[in-house]
């Protein structure tokens, strides 16, 4: 070790070794010699072996003169600043309250509201509404169909009602052609009584068995107010009602039975107050008395 390779804290270990008695004063000059090797070594190893000292001694208390002098040269330092630590207030002293910081006024946050709440009630509205004016029209068009069903219901009544009365009618044709076509029927022309002009005429057909019978009257006046045509039986038991009648347009008039008085010898048709008289008494329209056999 040279003289250039000493430093001060080379300087300081060797003065501190010689404090502690390892080192003379002329080991600590000739260790600072250049060039004396056996000094320079010998400093070496008491500096190794200064160093390995704390490691092979047991811990001591320190001193109290020490102990007193290291608290004395810190003594100072108390009151410096640590950064980043707080400093400690002194036993039994209050510590200091800083006031409270001014709070920072905090405006108010305009929170903007939603608007899709209500364009979604709007538009249920919206739905709700044609929802309703579409069953309205559906309602609407039910009762309109259901009207024309009942309409069309009555007028099928009718024409079923139309069609029972043709029926009706057809079979009182059949039955009087059946008549007037079948063997042994009698014939008996029905003109105006004598002195009378008018165009009424009539045709009476009498089954085989004198029983049956059909009356054809036509081109007769309509009755007057408070009148109608009534038929008279000019038989054994004098003279006897076939019932009154009216006459349809046209002077119309089909009469039909399946009895007939016992003895009948002629037929009359007369004009009386309505609702039939027991005898005739009013004018004579027609009468006929002759009976034909057609086949």
């Amino acid at each position: 070790m040279s003289a250039e390779t000493f430093d001060a804290d080379d300087r300081d270990a060797l003065r501190a070794l010689g404090e502690l008695g390892l080192l003379g004063p002329e080991e600590i000059d000739h260790g600072t010699r250049p060039g004396d090797e056996a000094s320079e070594a010998r400093v070496r190893l008491h500096t190794e072996a200064a160093g390995l000292l704390p490691y092979g001694l047991e811990a001591a208390p320190a001193p109290a003169a020490l102990r007193s002098r290291i608290l004395a040269s810190v003594a100072g330092e108390e009151t410096m600043a640590v950064r980043g630590q707080a400093r400690r207030p002194p036993s039994g002293a209050r510590p200091a309250v800083s006031p409270p910081a001014p709070r920072a006024q905090v405006a108010p946050v305009l929170v903007r509201r939603s608007r899709w709440p209500t364009t979604l009630a709007a538009a249920l509205a919206f739905v709700c509404l044609g929802l309703a004016g579409w069953l309205f029209v559906q309602l609407d068009e039910q009762r309109s169909q259901t009207a024309r069903l009942r309409a069309q219901i009555r007028l099928l009544d009718q024409r079923e009602a139309e069609l029972e009365a043709i029926e009706e009618q057809l079979s009182a044709m059949r039955q009087n052609v059946g008549l007037m076509t079948s063997p042994g029927v009698l014939a008996c022309a029905l003109r105006p009584a004598e002195g009378e002009i008018h165009p009424a005429r009539g045709m009476l057909f009498v089954a085989a068995d004198h029983q049956h019978w059909y009356l054809s009257l036509k081109g007769l006046p309509p009755a007057s107010a408070g009148q109608t045509y009534q038929l008279w039986w000019d038989a054994d038991a004098g003279m006897v009602s076939g019932g009154t009648f009216e006459v349809a347009p046209g002077g119309v008039a089909e009469l039909a039975s399946a009895t007939m008085p016992r003895g009948t010898r002629a037929v009359v048709v007369t004009v009386e107050p309505a609702g039939g008289s027991p005898q005739p008494s009013g004018p004579l329209m027609l009468a006929g008395s002759e009976m034909q056999q057609l086949l």
